[in-house]
């Protein structure tokens, strides 16, 4: 069996969507199927990756083809100053989803996470399985995505609900996690990699800095507590949410924004910490319901202790067995629970709770679970897809 997954990222990227393509094609392909990842061929803006290899970056196996397509690439034209915006995006999604779509007319397994090439995949009548992570409304192009796509697999169960009130035939398989995050090095050692303290009591958050993942919060909590050391490890120079996130924060003498940092070195961050924050807010549906963060399932693998937003897409994952919650919005209540975990027994005993349960989400476990259901929308005596 063949499977053709098509993306439209641009790869290596500072973003999680990047880890979750390329482990799934990797799981994928564990299962004894020929993947190739279909991706744009695009210039690669972030320094911090140029020359990098896609394969050595996110640590796995070359098991899968990757390919790279044309398409009408603007966005860099705001390195000479010309903002192209929205425009820019557009004209770059639709000419990948063409090229990709004609690329791929002939196959019959075809995996994508881009509703653009499932909506034309669907008008020239080929079955696609679709992978949503947003919650959708009755639109054209939704609803003939729902009737076309033989299935959509959603990472929450909320966006399963969206897709089925639009006749979608659903799966819902919430995101994984590597094994190289199940680490065994002690918090000492990792502080010794990482040169950080070893007096220091440490407060970690890893991912990017947009305010509806709760890091303004986060922020004004750190100012109640500054006996604590509170790491971000994440941001993005594209998206030029890191520089803004530094000034706002270089008064604050006890918050270190570290930057981005290789996605091999996230295990021993997660091991150096004291306490992991998940601070979603509740003001968007994304951060409440649409989303299933790689870090959840990270910080989970660690065991090391996690404090959450109590917030349906956290909440559909784990319990009071495996983490603290806190008031999502809520600094002052934030602050009060980071003490809590900090000088509570519980924590470890619930961070070790969690762990266990992470190992059910294992990419190859997700692989296995997704290919379950797909494998019945071939013919009963298909041949192999070349």
């Amino acid at each position: 069996m063949e499977l053709k997954y098509i993306a439209n990222v641009r790869l290596p990227t500072e973003k999680a969507h990047g880890i979750q393509i390329i482990k799934m094609c990797e799981a994928f392909a564990g299962q004894g199927i020929k993947v190739t990842l279909i991706i744009p061929q695009r210039k690669q803006i972030n320094p911090d990756f140029k020359n990098k290899n896609i394969y050595d970056y996110y640590q796995v196996k070359k098991n899968f083809r990757i390919k790279k397509l044309f398409n009408i690439d603007l966005l860099p034209l705001h390195q000479i100053g010309i903002n192209a915006g929205s425009l820019a995006y557009t004209i770059q999604e639709i000419s990948f989803a063409i090229t990709a779509t004609l690329l791929t007319f002939s196959h019959q397994l075809v995996y994508t996470r881009s509703k653009t090439t499932a909506f034309l995949r669907g008008i020239l009548g080929k079955r696609t399985i679709y992978e949503s992570h947003d919650s959708v409304k009755k639109t054209f192009i939704n609803q003939l995505v729902a009737k076309k796509s033989s299935f959509v697999i959603c990472i929450t169960k909320s966006i399963q609900q969206s897709w089925k009130k639009l006749g979608a035939k659903t799966l819902y398989a919430p995101d994984g996690v590597s094994k190289e995050f199940f680490v065994t090095i002690i918090k000492t050692t990792a502080r010794k990699k990482l040169k950080l303290s070893q007096k220091q009591t440490i407060v970690l958050y890893t991912g990017n800095l947009y305010s509806w993942k709760g890091v303004d919060t986060l922020v004004d909590s750190a100012k109640l507590l500054p006996q604590y050391h509170f790491y971000f490890v994440g941001g993005s120079v594209i998206d030029h949410n890191i520089q803004p996130f530094r000034l706002k924060t270089k008064s604050t003498k006890n918050i270190h924004v570290i930057g981005h940092r290789p996605y091999k070195e996230i295990p021993i961050w997660l091991r150096a910490a004291d306490v992991l924050i998940l601070p979603n807010s509740a003001k968007t549906k994304k951060a409440r319901e649409d989303t299933s963060p790689l870090k959840l399932f990270e910080y989970m693998a660690s065991a090391t202790p996690i404090l959450a937003s109590k917030v349906l897409s956290l909440t559909e994952i784990i319990n009071k067995n495996h983490a603290t919650f806190f008031i999502p919005d809520n600094f002052q209540d934030l602050a009060t629970n980071t003490t809590k975990v900090l000088t509570t027994k519980t924590a470890k005993i619930k961070a070790k709770s969690a762990q266990k349960k992470a190992r059910t989400f294992l990419w190859e476990n997700r692989a296995q679970k997704i290919l379950k259901e797909i494998k019945w929308v071939l013919p009963a005596k298909s041949p192999e897809i070349n």
